[in-house]
């Protein structure tokens, strides 16, 4: 075999980085839009298991969620809203919190082959969750036939716990994938809000005691929807200078009080 020359090396390293460059662990796919109105969610029927990063935009003139979960069991949306309405009852374990988006946001979920459902929990001014007023949506995730997404590289990663959520480095102005996981324990969110100037937490709360129309006081920025331990989403996030204030509101197993109650709220100042 005859030795390349050094001009020889340089054009098969060019050509291996080119072909490298094309393949498919490299392609980074379009977002999936998720489309969330007054009371409905539109997402795709289908898409292929993998790393799979979802935009959500709210049309609607309330505040909403596209919360998923994962049915097992050979369950479907019927028997999840079913099984939703049962107040009092812990949910089944055939329900697989998976995360999600929070009103207008993009997230990263890796995702297993099976079938899903998109909801919103976010209750009306008479407590009623948009999911009984249509806000539900099926999806099926179906064995990838190509190179799986991968999934992105973050350079925050918030473990939340019972209750509290630890950060590996603090928040800051500008572009951060936040990879979120959940210590064993009760499933959480992170809901993420920027305060208008002159609001408080107040005003938030006040405002999650009857919602009726957007959000008062602050703006969603982000975060994820109700997620179990055992499962990842990667959020994706563009924050600018200013005060801020992470909360969840899952109700809690013990007593049904929201999560907050028991110190899942705090405010901070990105600078």
């Amino acid at each position: 075999m005859p030795r390349l020359r050094p001009a020889g090396v340089f054009a098969a390293a060019l050509l291996a980085a080119l072909i490298a460059g094309c393949g498919p662990s490299q392609t980074k796919a379009a977002p999936i839009e998720i489309t969330l109105a007054d009371y409905a969610i539109t997402a795709p029927a289908t898409i292929p298991a993998g790393v799979a990063t979802f935009v959500a935009h709210d049309t609607g003139t309330q505040v909403h969620q596209a919360g998923l979960a994962r049915l097992d069991s050979g369950k479907t949306v019927a028997d999840f809203t079913a099984a939703m309405q049962q107040q009092g009852a812990p949910p089944p374990r055939w329900i697989v919190w998976m995360g999600g988006l929070q009103d207008q946001s993009e997230t990263a979920i890796p995702l297993d082959p099976g079938n899903y459902v998109w909801f919103c929990l976010v209750p009306d001014s008479t407590g009623m969750p948009h999911l009984f007023k249509g806000m539900v949506a099926p999806m099926s995730v179906t064995a990838s036939t190509g190179a799986p997404g991968a999934a992105p590289e973050a350079d925050i990663d918030l473990t939340i716990r019972d209750y509290q959520w630890d950060f590996s480095r603090p928040l800051t102005p500008g572009k951060h994938v936040v990879k979120v996981t959940v210590a064993p324990g009760q499933p959480h969110e992170w809901v993420l809000v920027r305060f208008k100037q002159g609001a408080t937490p107040q005003d938030v709360l006040t405002w999650a005691a009857k919602p009726s129309g957007k959000l008062q006081g602050a703006d969603y920025v982000g975060g994820i929807p109700m997620l179990q331990s055992g499962e990842t989403n990667y959020a994706i996030l563009d924050l600018q200078p200013g005060h801020y204030m992470y909360i969840c509101f899952v109700p809690d197993a013990t007593d049904g009080k929201p999560h907050f109650v028991h110190g899942m709220m705090q405010d901070l100042v990105i600078q």
